[in-house]
This record gives C-alpha cells, sequence and structure tokens, in this order.
C-alpha cells in the first residue's frame, strides 16, 4: 500500500473514534441533566407536601382548641360521627390550599379510680392544594375529659 492510502485510513479512523468520544459525552451530559432536573422536581414536590402537611399540623391545633372550649361545629349539627366540622377551610384563604375536617368518631367512656367521663375524638382532615394534586392527610384522636 502506498503512504497516501494509510494517511487516509489514519484519518477515517480518527473521525470515527473522535465521533464515538463525542456520542460518549453527549450521553453523559444528558444523563447528569436529566438527574438535576428530575431532583429539581422532587425537591418541589416535597416542599409542596410539607407545606400541606404543617397546614394541617395547624388545623389539628385549632380543633383541638374547638374541642376544649367546647365550641365545635360540625354539619350536621351537633356533632356526630361522620359530620364534617365547619368553619375549616376559610381559616387558608389566600394560601392556595383547601381543607376538609370530618368526625369519624366521637365516644364516651369511664375509667379511673375515681372514675371519670371521657370523651374520644377521632378526626380525618385533608389539606390539598388549589393548584396541584398535593395533599395531606392526617387522623388524629383526642381525649378530653367532661
Amino acid at each position: 500500500m502506498s503512504r497516501i492510502a494509510i494517511n487516509k485510513n489514519k484519518k477515517g479512523f480518527s473521525l470515527i473514534v473522535t465521533l464515538i468520544l463525542s456520542f460518549v459525552a453527549l450521553g453523559f451530559i444528558s444523563a447528569l441533566l436529566y438527574l438535576i432536573l428530575s431532583g429539581t422536581i422532587l425537591s418541589g414536590k416535597g416542599k409542596r407536601y410539607t407545606d400541606a402537611l404543617e397546614a394541617a399540623k395547624g388545623l389539628t391545633d385549632f380543633i383541638i382548641i374547638k374541642i376544649d372550649t367546647d365550641s365545635l361545629t360540625c354539619n350536621p349539627s351537633p356533632c356526630a360521627s361522620g359530620g364534617n366540622i365547619t368553619n375549616i377551610s376559610n381559616l387558608l384563604d389566600g394560601t392556595g390550599y383547601s381543607a376538609t375536617a370530618t368526625l369519624i368518631n366521637k365516644s364516651t367512656y369511664s375509667y379511673g379510680s375515681p372514675m371519670k367521663n371521657y370523651d374520644v375524638y377521632l378526626i380525618n382532615l385533608k389539606v390539598t392544594s388549589n393548584n396541584t394534586k398535593d395533599r395531606s392527610e392526617v387522623e388524629f384522636a383526642y381525649e378530653v375529659e367532661k
């Protein structure tokens, strides 16, 4: 073979190696950008969930205060199992979240020495984002002496 043919083969081989390395580098960069983007999306979802959970915790405190002061209102009134607790969602006006609270069960029992009567409230609280599908759901039981 002549010297010119060998040089042409080297140039072709160099071109192929350069193209392969370029595609490998492009693949790494694409994977890196995907990971960064998906991490940002997950971080945003986590923040929205945390916001909804914090709103639910605040509403839980509000409901407990209403129970302690005997001013809990439900629809239908009086508060009974399965009733929706009223005046909850308006507390979240302007936050981008809405809330519903349901009194799952209210029961009375006695125990202790001397015997004391207690009311136990089992409540389900849902806080939902108005703009996305993110939501937080909290169920809690609260016992109060009669």
